[in-house]
């Protein structure tokens, strides 16, 4: 009699070799930008915004989070496109950018967005920001500058609150610290793009499907883990410099929330990168990680170390304006106005 055994082997062993198979291609799938994007911008968004139920609340956490993340930086690499997880790794990105970014991590928790080219007095567009819909009508939600309008009841303004009354740009706090500094800020004329009819990119509906809610807290982890170590490992090829897939790989850790990890590829990066413009953006991003975890006194030590470096950084201003926060923050207000008068000619980079 044939044994039973030699039957259950070899359909094991196909089993095992199927599910091998449909791993491989699952993951082939996944790591392909286009998808780890879709997968990150979920749960970075979820991370950030996803324990409040508030309209209000989301929209300020994921704009001050894009704000905090995506910088304009002269002299560094940008791509046109606009790939969410690609502005928050490299932390560049100009202000239709760093909106567009917002409004990928928006759609993820369900909020439908719209992206606006704002218009001056001669047609031209002198900025971008999004619109977010609450339900009953759209808010202005500017992360590059990271101001938040609000009209008299309080709520976030919409344009036509507005056209309606000027003076909730006019006396805006952030507007107003602007116009210490900057003349352009003083000029009611260039700020009547917030009210000006805009042009108007395809609106962008909220997503009520979210896979990764389907899984319990650890598994969600686990799986994100999982598909950033291949994502990482199938890009490795693409960078001739060691160090630049280390400042990819510590970001991408930084924005998943590994944290501990990230802090050291930016260390490591530190010791060995004789790149000044790699070090400057590895201490910036070192610095917000150390901020975030309740460390100032070391984030203001990695920033001064931009701000006192030989060449002029194109991070400085960043440096000084973190700086500057975080001196607030610890009730140094001397030395949080001084940093702060640095970087009067760039609002976006007031935290």
């Amino acid at each position: 009699m044939f044994p039973i055994s030699n039957i259950k082997r070899p359909i094991f062993f196909v089993s095992l070799a199927i599910i091998l198979i449909f791993s491989f291609v699952l993951f082939s799938q996944l790591v392909k930008e286009k998808n780890y994007n879709s997968i990150l911008m979920e749960y970075i968004s979820g991370e950030v915004a996803g324990r409040s139920d508030v309209f209000e609340e989301k929209v300020r956490l994921l704009r001050n989070f894009t704000h905090e993340n995506v910088h304009p930086v002269y002299g560094e690499k940008n791509r046109l496109d606009t790939v969410g997880i690609d502005k928050l790794v490299s932390g560049i990105g100009w202000c239709d950018q760093v909106s567009r970014v917002f409004i990928q991590l928006a759609k993820k928790q369900g909020i439908t967005t719209r992206l606006l080219f704002l218009s001056n007095a001669k047609g031209s567009s002198p900025h971008s920001i999004a619109e977010a819909w609450d339900g009953k009508r759209w808010v202005l939600v500017d992360a590059a500058y990271d101001i938040e309008f609000l009209n008299k009841n309080g709520k976030m303004a919409s344009m036509s609150d507005i056209t309606e009354d000027f003076d909730i740009v006019l006396k805006n706090e952030r507007v107003r610290e602007f116009a210490r500094y900057n003349p352009w800020w003083e000029n009611e004329e260039n700020l009547t793009m917030y009210y000006r009819t805009p042009g108007y990119i395809v609106t962008k509906e909220g997503s009520r499907i979210r896979p990764l809610g389907f899984f319990p807290e650890f598994l969600r982890k686990l799986f994100v883990y999982a598909v950033q170590e291949a994502y990482i490992l199938s890009n490795k090829r693409k960078f001739s410099e060691p160090n630049e897939f280390l400042y990819f790989k510590a970001r991408n850790y930084h924005l998943a929330g590994r944290k501990e990890a990230a802090e050291e590829l930016y260390l490591e990066i530190l010791d060995k990168s004789a790149s000044s413009a790699l070090r400057d953006k590895t201490r910036f991003f070192l610095a917000l990680l150390l901020r975030d975890e309740k460390r100032p006194d070391e984030s203001v030590e990695v920033l001064t170390e931009i701000i006192g470096s030989r060449d002029k950084s194109s991070w400085l201003p960043y440096a000084y304006g973190l700086r500057s926060s975080i001196y607030a923050n610890l009730g140094d207000r001397e030395r949080a106005l001084e940093d702060f008068s640095k970087v009067a000619g760039s609002p976006d980079a007031y935290f």
